[in-house]
């Protein structure tokens, strides 16, 4: 492997493959994936009734050249609430959503310290800022600079085509800025319109709304100049599939507004794999 870090909700980072200052990881073990199957006997031949990928874990041997290092580890990881782990094996970075289990076997050995760390993995891998776009018009004229083929239909309308090269369903982040009026987000597969939202809501001139579908943190919610925010879930039709994902392979994603322009619209898609 090239690099692998840590990173918490601080965006401080911890170098695993760094043994003058931090820590040498010697193997990281846990990186493919395993399926849990379920059967039904039917006469001699089994069915297969169930399919669900198996939470993974991620270990390997840290090693320390003194105790402080290791110390200063021990430290990093209490003081992080949220952690993830970055693992570049070339030249693309993935992410890893992760909970710290465990420290065992610690040792001294010829003036380094060893020990097992064990994490808990609570996502698959998956790719992240390459894949943010922004949709834009300034000084009186729409410019769409991202690297996805897009078409026109209107002044108050956009579509953009879009591959999902992951092994699921991407996850959706977009951020639509005021001033805009009961804008929408429309997914269209093979032509055919597969899901709508609508936002019921005005936003202001300095305000944005943010849109997320990710897994376990469904939200929508008003953002002020300031970055103070509110959950709006009132401006969404409970009876609709509000929340929504990116099928593997080519989809197509519509934007419409019902102010006759398209503002700001920031878009970031979590492409996810389930070996790397």
């Amino acid at each position: 492997m090239k690099s692998a870090y840590l990173i918490n909700e601080l965006n401080e980072k911890y170098n695993l493959r760094n043994f003058k200052d931090t820590t040498l990881i010697q193997r990281l073990n846990g990186l493919g994936y395993e399926n849990e199957l379920s059967y039904v006997r039917v006469g001699n031949y089994y069915k297969r009734d169930n399919k669900e990928i198996k939470q993974g874990e991620l270990s390997g041997t840290l090693v320390f050249d003194d105790y402080l290092k290791y110390q200063n580890f021990i430290d990093y990881i209490e003081r992080s609430q949220n952690l993830r782990i970055i693992y570049r094996p070339l030249d693309t970075e993935y992410y890893r959503d992760v909970d710290f289990k465990a420290i065992t076997n610690v040792i001294k050995n010829r003036g380094t310290i060893e020990c097992e760390l064990v994490l808990c993995c609570k996502s698959l891998y998956y790719t992240e800022d390459n894949k943010r776009f922004v949709i834009e018009e300034m000084e009186g004229e729409s410019r769409y600079s991202m690297p996805f083929p897009f078409q026109f239909n209107d002044y108050s309308s956009v579509a953009v085509a879009y591959n999902n090269t992951g092994h699921i369903e991407g996850e959706i982040i977009a951020e639509i800025y005021g001033y805009t009026q009961k804008p929408s987000i429309e997914l269209y597969l093979r032509d055919k319109l597969k899901y709508k939202v609508v936002f019921d809501i005005t936003i202001e001139k300095g305000q944005k709304l943010i849109y997320s579908a990710r897994n376990g943190n469904n939200y929508v919610a008003l953002e002020d100049e300031e970055g103070n925010q509110i959950n709006i879930p009132n401006c969404l039709k409970l009876e609709n599939d509000n929340f929504f994902k990116l099928p593997t392979g080519f989809s197509r994603l519509k934007i419409t507004s019902d102010t006759g322009n398209i503002n700001k619209i920031v878009f970031r898609i979590i492409t996810a794999y389930k070996g790397v």
